[in-house]
């Protein structure tokens, strides 16, 4: 189900019903905000049927790897050139089309110059940003906006029968995926908040030993630790709340002592200096720099 960003919805429904289906459109929002649900669904629409994984008529080039090389997008642009096996649309389905790298974005980019007949091809990205100028100005661009917190948190309650829906609703952001795996997994922020703690007001010796086992798990999953940095970054806003007095804003409320007593502790251009390291952590772990400049980035 499509939560949220109905303007979306409303112009592909239209679009689709007139005939009037551009060749490339790119999605693109952040991660966990619908974009590859909705990708399904308007191929579900194109392709007449629910089973779009097991359609002839449907490739999709999804990879694990940091990067699309060359050779798996000369295999999608290969099936693309063949003709449709039922006679109507074909669909091309690329996640993380920002993973491309020159040479794959360049093979990519002669099939949006010499689109097939009756061929849509869905672009998901989360940065926007790292696409090449040329395959982004021959596409139809599709900005999805985070949902607001009342339409999550009816989806929840209604879909799930989850109580405090609107505490996950506000935890993820305007991210219905992400507040549907919190709700899924059970609230439990309490322990990550005590480890922020720990991490950035315990004491130096712990900081550091706590840092070491933090950045041992980027060899594990990259994607856990930068999940993680968003969840500190979230405490780090409530900290900043608290130390002016909005309370009200707090959504951690469940632990709304251990965010006073860290909202004492320092400035206010501290946190804000904290913040920055924070986001200066994401971007070199994004990068794959030596973890040792992030431990020192990450307590100095």
């Amino acid at each position: 189900m499509i939560i949220g960003n109905n303007n979306i919805t409303n112009f592909l429904e239209n679009t689709f019903k007139a005939d009037k289906m551009t060749h490339a459109y790119i999605f693109s929002g952040p991660k966990a905000i619908g974009k590859r649900t909705t990708a399904e669904w308007l191929t579900a629409k194109l392709l007449k049927t629910e089973k779009i994984h097991i359609h002839p008529d449907f490739i999709e080039l999804k990879t694990d790897a940091s990067i699309i090389k060359k050779e798996d997008m000369d295999n999608i642009i290969e099936k693309a050139r063949l003709s449709s096996f039922i006679g109507g649309y074909k669909v091309i389905l690329i996640h993380n089309a920002h993973q491309m790298n020159l040479s794959s974005a360049n093979a990519f980019l002669k099939t949006l110059e010499e689109p097939s007949k009756n061929t849509v091809i869905i672009l998901l990205t989360s940065e926007i940003g790292k696409m090449l100028p040329t395959i982004i100005s021959r596409s139809s661009v599709i900005n999805f906006k985070p949902v607001s917190n009342d339409i999550i948190a009816k989806f929840l309650e209604e879909d799930y029968g989850i109580d405090n829906a609107l505490i996950y609703a506000k935890l993820s952001n305007g991210r219905p995926g992400i507040a549907i795996k919190m709700a899924k997994e059970g609230l439990n922020k309490n322990e990550e908040l005590k480890e922020f703690y720990n991490l950035f007001f315990g004491e130096q010796r712990n900081r550091i030993k706590l840092a070491k086992k933090i950045l041992s798990e980027k060899s594990k999953n990259k994607d856990i630790l930068l999940g993680r940095i968003d969840v500190w970054l979230e405490f780090l806003r409530d900290i900043f709340f608290a130390k002016y007095g909005l309370e009200d804003n707090v959504i951690h409320s469940y632990s709304l002592d251990l965010i006073n007593q860290a909202s004492k502790q320092n400035s206010a251009q501290h946190f804000a200096n904290l913040g920055k390291r924070l986001l200066k952590m994401k971007l070199l772990l994004k990068n794959n720099i030596n973890p040792s400049l992030m431990l020192e980035n990450l307590i100095i």
